[in-house]
């Protein structure tokens, strides 16, 4: 369900052209909302990077900066001193140059990767909205779309992850699984499995935001999540969205504790947890932080939806 800032028409069809090189005439990917002006890209963004693995594990990161989601900004919108173990952006617009910068100080980098939905301002839109499925609520331009189609998940797992992938980063934050939770068939599932499995085999990380249903499904039905993720992150476990008042809260007791026992199953497999909450409230922000803490999990608090670090 994250939603990024407003991003620039230039820079989409840019990345547009970026990915052509594939079989189909396809677009590019990168989770926003926007039709705002326009910001250029140069020309060698998400080209090979030089970053190994081994300049990573060459250095030391703080534990007090675990976790950063930062997608709705980009890289001259970033903090000058950002530094996390976890930092997650939308690598669509960053040049592999601007990456290899971000690991300096930043250990592992994962980019927002959006398959269960598609929203009007992409420059593939027309290309699959015939098959979407029904709008995403609360967020106007946007439609659920259909992952059982081969054209959509050749489209996500074999040009655009791949192409993310020669860019450098470490790994994918997968949003949107919960197609599977409004259209709960054996062909979205399988959809997502073959979306996901696909990726895996380029040897990145995944993160999948959300999308319990599907996740509690596949650890049932396989006995292990090893072939579909290494993490899970989890909105709104200690915090709630008021979407009519545009208001954070504290959630309710029966859904934490349900969010918290699917986090636990997930734990018990060894895969790593994240939860990202929303408020403005430092006693609410200091206690999500806590419990996460406790649990070992993974915490980013933002302000905004957008997650632009303010």
């Amino acid at each position: 369900m994250i939603k990024e800032k407003l991003y620039k028409a230039c820079a989409a069809t840019l990345s547009l052209l970026m990915l052509t090189a594939c079989t189909m005439p396809k677009a590019n990917e990168s989770e926003t909302k926007s039709n705002q002006d326009s910001k250029s890209q140069p020309d060698n963004a998400l080209t090979v990077s030089s970053y190994t693995d081994e300049n990573a594990r060459a250095r030391e990161f703080s534990t007090d900066t675990e976790y950063g989601v930062y997608i709705g900004v980009e890289y001259d919108e970033l903090p000058e001193d950002i530094s996390y173990d976890v930092l997650v952006i939308d690598a669509q617009y960053y040049t592999s140059e601007e990456l290899d910068q971000l690991h300096k100080t930043n250990k592992e980098i994962y980019s927002y990767l959006n398959v269960g939905s598609l929203e009007d301002f992409r420059p593939y839109y027309d290309q699959f909205k015939d098959i979407t499925l029904s709008p995403y609520e609360n967020w106007d331009g946007e439609y659920w779309i259909d992952v059982s189609k081969e054209e959509w998940q050749e489209y996500i797992a074999k040009q655009i992850a791949p192409t993310l992938a020669r860019g450098g980063v470490d790994g994918f934050f997968i949003d949107n699984a919960d197609i599977y939770y409004m259209y709960p068939t054996d062909e979205i599932y399988d959809g997502l499995t073959t979306i996901l499995t696909t990726i895996k085999k380029l040897n990145r990380k995944i993160i999948i935001n959300g999308g319990n249903d599907y996740v509690t499904r596949y650890l049932e039905e396989n006995g292990t999540l090893t072939p579909i993720l290494d993490g899970v992150n989890q909105e709104s476990v200690f915090t709630s969205i008021n979407w009519d008042e545009g208001t954070f809260t504290e959630s309710a007791a029966d859904d934490r504790e349900y969010f918290l026992d699917y986090l636990s199953q997930v734990a018990a497999d060894g895969k790593a947890v994240y939860v990202l909450e929303y408020t403005k409230d430092e006693a609410l922000a200091e206690m999500a932080k806590s419990k996460c803490h406790e649990l070992g999990y993974k915490v980013y608090v933002s302000k905004n939806l957008e997650l632009t670090g303010d």
